[in-house]
């Protein structure tokens, strides 16, 4: 009889240690989605930003000038990279690249992480 019960119980357990293997499971997956969506949300946001802040000195024509901290487009992405090239902004982090379209192509200088500077001199976009 007590091997019995010590059989039945170790069944249990087993039963309740297999449930929570997949509960974990499940959990670390969904939580795992959820990164991806958040740095995915967050590239694009700061992509976005740097096409608004270029192209806001294209549409305002000559003389515009304006500093700005992309620290305000991002939150918790600190290693990825902007790149300005031929009509685009491309924002990258690891293997994953979201692109800005910018209204022109004669732009000089790249952005960086934290303050910069944009002005419009004769049609020609100068970043920092």
């Amino acid at each position: 009889m007590k091997g019995q019960v010590g059989i039945e119980f170790l069944a249990y357990v087993s039963f309740v240690l297999v449930l929570l293997s997949i509960f974990l499971y499940s959990s670390y997956s969904k939580q795992s989605q959820l990164m991806k969506i958040k740095i995915d949300n967050e590239l694009r946001e700061i992509a976005d930003g740097a096409e608004f802040e270029i192209n806001a000195a294209v549409r305002a024509g000559d003389g515009y000038q304006r500093r700005f901290n992309m620290k305000s487009y991002y939150q918790t992405l600190n290693d990825f990279n902007i790149t300005i090239r031929e009509g685009l902004v491309e924002v990258s982090f690891g293997n994953r690249y979201y692109y800005g379209n910018l209204l022109t192509k004669k732009i000089v200088g790249n952005l960086t992480k934290e303050w910069n500077i944009v002005r419009n001199e004769g049609g020609t976009i100068y970043v920092n």
